[in-house]
């Protein structure tokens, strides 16, 4: 047997597991600990739970030379399998109160009693071979082995007295790592302080101190019990190795991991850990701001071959808008376009409270982050927030001060090293070059970087093109009246600024952006995408639900507090629990919106037509708005595009903006109507909006907020955070895989396909009809997204419309994941803008790859009324 995360081998499965436990689990790690079977896909959170799944599913696989086919007397059941989970079966019909016949040769004992089968086989049938079963009950197909036992004593045996030959290394400096990487993961994932970790090593420390006595009599008495006399000072010299080979002596005041002192250095010394460097503004005011070097950082990554593979992997499509390498800006970047393969950078940019924004503290400790990731790497892999990395921190009142011209000056300063030499990879064999291609941000955020004017009520407030103010009111810009910027053109208005300095902006434009300046390949024209969180979800969704819904409610349509109870009383389902949207307060109308985040805005823009719909006429122009904008954000958050779909947008969008104008003749568009006007070229550009918006970025801020919460010190806190989140990295770092796993599945069933119940039977045999046996589960995770029995997906079309299906289970052949699918019909419902299934009872089930599906996120069915209904996530491209 192989290790599945190194070159170790052995011939003995609880070797291996031993191996893995030591080596390749560490606390808190986030990258599940994967089976020990390589055609096995199943990945646990905890030693434990591997052991508990070996036992239960790979019992004899040590021992693969037998395989035995199952039979029930009493139903259908037939399953390869272990004897265990055998039992297991019988027990279930037992618990009915059926009566079970003990399935073992010449004997006729009979029972309906849970309790008094399990004591007839435990006092008659302990010692057993496969043999010793009826045949009719098991069918055995053997090569070389005709004993077999599913002890569980006999899989789990101690293994303290083998040796696993150190594994190349000291046993006890991998001991002393994985406490290390305890409070490591206790500091960094937990939050748990200095102080109260500190307190914890010093109760350790007394614990082995107290456990001393104990242990030198325990030596005592084994030497008496085996009449060895000995002086009292040799039981004191066992007694003291034995103390100090305990992996808690590192807790003494001898121990490397003792003080916190110690435990930085260590963590320094054994650990991948790039220490963020302190910078000074000025030293005179005593301000500063810190910096972790990008290209370290790199250099660890490309040093992984995981890492490298994801990094220069992707390819672009031609057909379909399907990533950010297919938008234009990609595709005709230089740097992009020169280099086979090249690293390219996305950057964000904000602002955020580690205070209480409501407190005595408020903005006194606001900050200015800087994150990076690898714009390289699928989304499926920047969506987790280990990938996303820290590159600067400051306080948001020195960074306006100072400029930023001297607090992205480190950074810059790095990625023109990264431009004009690159990085080595040993995998290529040659230096890698990369820039920055991106820079996501807010509006505010971005139009500060970029260098045009912050606010958004002047003449020129767009940063896309050179449309007033006043004119967005009365032109579309898809009638191409609004001159669009560009390079050339931005250029010029920076050459006008510098030649006149009494001119406070040039079209919008105040000022040159740092990153022009000194970066070869990036343009503040090309190099800041929109951001359809706060564009959309924090901007045009809150503010024209607080309009539509106050007119529904002046209609008499509903009360607001009958509005409120439907939101509170609605029966979410999945993923829409965690983003229920909250109840709307009685502000609303003076303040025309409907406050609440992005996520909750999503979900109340999606769900409210199964809240409300059926009570709104079909004429009601105000809810015919409201259903136009949920059409708009099924788009815009659509991961695939193509050029018919963009055309939609573009149409939707402006059908829209001539609907509100109608329904609220008095209300004024605001400026983030006229940046959704630009997102169908936009997206030609950029690719899919949702490749380069804040929404994972923003989630980031939680890890450096729980830090400030947990260490309860503002002193030089910009440090505290960097050199946390570095550790945070260290240990993240020294997992056997940085990614998540394709494919999660925690528990996993082995059936034989002819045991299968005939509708799946025939679905399984039709799509995989080399299969004799197949893994069924109830719930994976597939590229981080959940799939669960009963969800609904959505898999072919027919007649224009999308088809629907639900989850019966799931099966897992070859490592890959397919689902046995339930079809149903649907009608589209225009007035709710939603789907209609009914279950016609198809008598054939079907098998789909996650590939074949429409989309790949899972839904929700809804009962409302007599109806079952589907409301999409995005777009369903065809």
């Amino acid at each position: 047997m192989q290790c599945r995360y190194c070159k170790y081998t052995c011939d003995s499965q609880n070797l291996l597991l031993r191996h893995c436990r030591l080596k390749h689990w560490h606390p808190g790690r986030r990258v599940p600990l994967l089976c020990l079977y390589s055609e096995c896909v199943c990945a646990f959170n905890t030693p434990g739970a591997l052991k508990t799944h070996l036992h239960r599913v790979h019992t004899n696989s040590d021992k693969s030379t037998v395989q035995a086919t199952f039979n029930c007397d009493l139903c259908d059941y037939q399953n390869v399998c272990t004897e265990k989970i055998f039992i297991r079966h019988l027990c279930t019909h037992l618990k009915r109160h059926e009566t079970v016949q003990c399935p073992f040769l010449q004997c006729n004992f009979k029972t309906n009693v849970y309790v008094t089968f399990h004591s007839h086989k435990y006092k008659h049938h302990q010692k057993h071979t496969i043999n010793d079963y009826r045949s009719s009950v098991v069918t055995v197909n053997r090569t070389d082995s005709d004993n077999w036992s599913d002890s569980a004593s006999e899989c789990f045996e101690d293994t303290s007295d083998i040796d696993i030959h150190a594994e190349a290394t000291d046993v006890d400096k991998i001991l002393e790592k994985k406490l290390a990487s305890l409070f490591l993961c206790m500091q960094t994932e937990l939050g748990v302080s200095r102080s109260a970790t500190q307190l914890i090593f010093q109760s350790l420390n007394e614990i082995l101190f107290l456990s001393k006595p104990s242990t030198e009599k325990v030596i005592r008495d084994i030497l008496c019990h085996h009449n060895c006399e000995v002086d009292q000072s040799l039981i004191t010299e066992i007694t003291e190795a034995v103390h100090r080979t305990n992996p808690l002596y590192t807790t003494t005041d001898k121990g490397t991991l003792s003080t916190d002192h110690k435990r930085k250095v260590y963590y320094k010394q054994n650990f991948d850990v790039v220490e963020p460097i302190e910078f000074v503004f000025s030293r005179q005011k005593k301000k500063t701001f810190v910096y972790v070097p990008i290209l370290a950082v790199l250099k660890r990554f490309l040093g992984c071959s995981e890492i490298v593979q994801n990094t220069f992997s992707n390819a672009t499509t031609y057909d379909f808008y399907a990533s950010c390498f297919d938008g234009q800006h990609f595709k005709e970047h230089p740097l992009l376009c020169d280099e086979n393969v090249a690293i390219a950078l996305g950057l964000y940019i904000d602002d955020f409270e580690v205070a209480n924004p409501l407190g005595t503290s408020r903005k006194k400790h606001k900050i200015t982050a800087v994150y990076w990731v690898i714009l390289n790497w699928p989304s499926k892999f920047r969506a987790n927030l280990h990938t996303i990395q820290l590159a600067l921190l400051g306080k948001s009142s020195d960074v306006r001060e100072f400029g930023y011209d001297m607090f992205f000056e480190p950074l810059l300063k790095d990625v023109q090293t990264l431009e004009r030499e690159g990085l080595y990879v040993d995998q290529f064999g040659e230096n890698i070059k990369g820039t920055v291609v991106t820079v996501s941000a807010d509006n505010l955020g971005a139009h500060g970087l970029a260098g045009f004017q912050e606010s958004f009520h002047v003449e020129k407030f767009c940063r896309f093109c050179l449309a007033s103010i006043k004119d967005i009111q009365t032109t579309d810009v898809s009638k191409g009246v609004f001159p669009l910027r560009n390079i050339e053109q931005h250029n010029q208005f920076i050459e006008d600024l510098k030649a006149n300095p009494t001119l406070t902006n040039v079209q919008g434009v105040k000022r040159e952006c740092v990153l022009q300046t000194h970066l070869a390949c990036f343009h503040p024209v090309t190099g800041f995408p929109p951001d359809a969180l706060h564009d959309l979800f924090e901007g045009i969704v809150p503010f024209e639900l607080s309009l539509c819904l106050q007119k529904l409610i002046a209609d008499k349509f509903f009360t607001l507090d009958q509005l409120n109870g439907a939101i509170h009383s609605f029966p979410y389902c999945f993923s829409d629990k965690v983003n229920r949207p909250q109840k709307i307060p009685k502000t609303f109308f003076s303040k025309k919106t409907i406050g609440g985040n992005g996520h909750e805005n999503w979900t109340l823009i999606r769900l409210i037509p199964f809240m409300i719909g059926r009570i709104i006429p079909e004429t009601e122009r105000a809810w015919q708005l409201l259903m136009d904008l949920k059409d708009i954000v099924e788009l815009v958050v659509s991961p695939k595009f193509s050029e018919d779909s963009l055309c939609y947008l573009e149409a939707k969008i402006s059908d829209h903006r001539n609907l509100f104008r109608e329904v609220f003749p008095n209300e004024k568009l605001k400026p983030k109507h006229h940046f959704l006007e630009h997102y169908p070229s936009l997206i030609r550009r950029f690719g899919p909006c949702v490749e380069l918006w804040t929404m994972r970025f923003e989630a980031k801020h939680s890890f450096f907020k729980r830090v400030v919460h947990n260490v309860h010190n503002f002193k030089n806190i910009l440090l505290t955070l960097s050199t946390q989140h570095q550790l945070m990295v260290a240990h993240i770092l020294q997992s056997p895989s940085f990614f998540k796993q394709s494919v999660h599945v925690d528990k996993l069933k082995v059936v034989k396909v002819s045991s299968l119940e005939r509708r799946v039977k025939t679905a399984v045999e039709k799509k995989y009809a080399h299969l004799n046996t197949v893994s069924l589960a109830s719930n994976a995770v597939l590229h981080g997204t959940s799939y669960s029995k009963g969800m609904m997906v959505s898999v072919g079309h027919c007649g224009g419309l999308p088809e629907f299906a639900k989850i019966r289970c799931i099966l897992l052949v070859d490592k890959e994941a397919s689902f046995v699918l339930e079809r149903f019909s649907c009608w589209y419902v225009e007035h709710l803008r939603t789907f209609k299934v009914e279950d016609l009872s198809y008598e054939d089930l079907i098998v789909t790859e996650l590939k074949d599906l429409n989309d790949f996120y899972p839904l929700a069915t809804y009962s409302i009324g007599r109806n079952l209904m589907v409301s999409l996530k995005h777009f369903l491209l065809h």
